[in-house]
């Protein structure tokens, strides 16, 4: 197990510890308590530890908690699963026929004690919504977001391996019993230095230790059904257990250690707890800190720790806020320049309509007028040459255009025109010298732009061939030449 860097916490109902590691040794430590008197009890001493962390310069985005055994229950249940995500998705079922009550308003951490053909036996541990949510948001108040909250047998399960000296846990199977002020801790050892938790109880004001030691020994040796356990591993805080008076009554070998006292990071802070067991718990927490998904953490089950998350999702809530500001500067200034053309446009407008209703006897100027201006400009123009374009529909211009073809064959077509009636459309009765004349007329007709004419050419009279010639009203979008 690797030593790490963060912030532990140890929390019980009347006292609070914090440790700050940095690569595995304490460098600060604060503890605090509450009166049992005193209203909001958890809550308050969770905010003193909060303000003493803070005071101390130890608050620590790697945070983890530490739950003391007095507010959490343990329960062995049989699970028919053996892989640890099967166990989660059922755990809370399985849990809830052992505990007899809403599992609704509690959340669930467990561990794997040992696989069986049938499924997997665990211990199971259940703490209040009420007493999770006190701890995580009070913390939360003070920029401290815990990433686990597990029991405090569970730490301590974290600590022993990096302290642990004579005997040697490497050897064997071993029965760790841990005695606190408060609380008592079993915790087992297997091949390879792998510590387990157990259970935990409560110690209180007893006259013996070493007969409480020995009945609850006895039952969890117990319980380990198929498992020798070759000794008995005793730590007191207190100091009061006779380990030969303990070996004799449970018939295994009862050593004393000293680990909390003489081991590692524990001894080297500033300063020696009054319980180097409640240190050691809070040592223990802080390696919880860098995994979130334990199945040991309460905060898998409830209030799930969002960490990074939450800080990307503020990170870009802010990116977003900074960018819609930008972009309303940036359309508030293109709108004002807008607003500042379209100004100078309409003033330019309304000077240039005086204008034009004065040019276009008193017509209201369009909103595109470079058209009708255009159209105006080239009649001016064509007028002025003399020359006339079909596009201009009037009377007048028409039979100046027939006037013209008029004239240009009138010598060689040897012409009569007896009349020339317009209506809806233009018929022009006449004769001409020959039948070449009246195709010559009819020629020149449309070489002048009127179009293609529809001709009646009847037989020759008195010598003369007549015709009847009737010309289309419409555009043909020819120009004379």
């Amino acid at each position: 197990m690797e030593s790490q860097s963060g912030l532990g916490i140890y929390i019980s109902k009347q006292t609070a510890l914090a440790v700050r590691l940095r690569r595995g040794q304490v460098v600060a430590r604060v503890a605090v308590q509450v009166g049992p008197e005193e209203a909001d009890g958890l809550q308050a001493l969770v905010r003193r530890l909060a303000e003493a962390c803070a005071e101390q310069n130890m608050l620590s985005l790697d945070a983890s908690v530490a739950l003391d055994s007095s507010l959490f229950m343990q329960h062995s249940v049989h699970s028919a699963f053996s892989h640890a995500n099967q166990i989660a998705q059922t755990i809370r079922f399985d849990t809830e026929e052992v505990v007899a009550a809403d599992i609704g308003t509690m959340a669930v951490g467990f561990d794997v004690v040992r696989q069986q053909e049938s499924g997997s036996l665990l211990n199971v541990f259940t703490a209040e919504h009420a007493i999770l949510s006190d701890v995580v948001l009070t913390l939360q108040t003070f920029g401290i977001d815990p990433i686990s909250i597990v029991p405090d047998v569970a730490c301590l399960a974290r600590a022993i391996p990096l302290w642990a000296t004579q005997p040697s846990l490497e050897v064997g199977e071993h029965l760790i019993g841990v005695l606190s002020h408060r609380n008592g801790y079993f915790l087992r050892s297997s091949e390879g230095a792998h510590v387990t938790p157990v259970r935990a109880f409560l110690v209180g004001r007893v006259k013996s230790k070493t007969a409480l030691l020995s009945r609850e020994a006895f039952a969890t040796i117990a319980a380990q059904r198929g498992s020798a356990i070759g000794s008995l591993l005793v730590f007191d805080s207190g100091g009061g257990v006779d380990t030969a008076q303990l070996s004799a009554h449970l018939g295994i070998d009862c050593v004393e250690i000293d680990w909390f006292e003489q081991g590692g990071s524990v001894a080297s802070a500033e300063e020696q707890t009054s319980d180097p067991v409640d240190l050691a718990i809070a040592y223990g927490a802080s390696l919880f800190a860098g995994e979130k998904f334990h199945t040991l953490n309460f905060r898998n089950d409830f209030m799930p720790h969002q960490g990074k998350r939450m800080r990307m999702e503020n990170a870009m809530k802010w990116v977003c806020v900074s960018l819609t500001i930008l972009l309303l500067a940036l359309g508030g200034r293109l709108q004002a320049k807008w607003y500042a053309k379209q100004n100078d446009i309409d003033q330019i407008r309304e000077k240039l309509g005086k204008s034009y209703s004065a040019v276009m006897l008193g017509k209201k100027m369009p909103r595109n007028p470079t058209t009708t201006l255009g159209g105006v400009k080239r009649k001016l123009v064509n007028t002025t040459k003399g020359l006339i374009s079909v596009g201009d529909q009037s009377t007048a211009a028409r039979l100046q255009l027939i006037l013209k073809a008029i004239n240009n064959s009138y010598v060689k077509a040897g012409l009569q025109i007896d009349s020339v009636a317009i209506s809806k459309q233009i018929t022009i009765k006449g004769s001409a010298r020959n039948n070449q004349g009246r195709l010559t007329f009819r020629a020149e007709l449309q070489k002048v732009g009127l179009g293609t004419p529809t001709s009646n050419f009847p037989p020759t009279k008195k010598g003369r061939p007549p015709f009847s010639i009737t010309l289309s009203t419409a555009p043909s979008g020819k120009r004379p030449r």
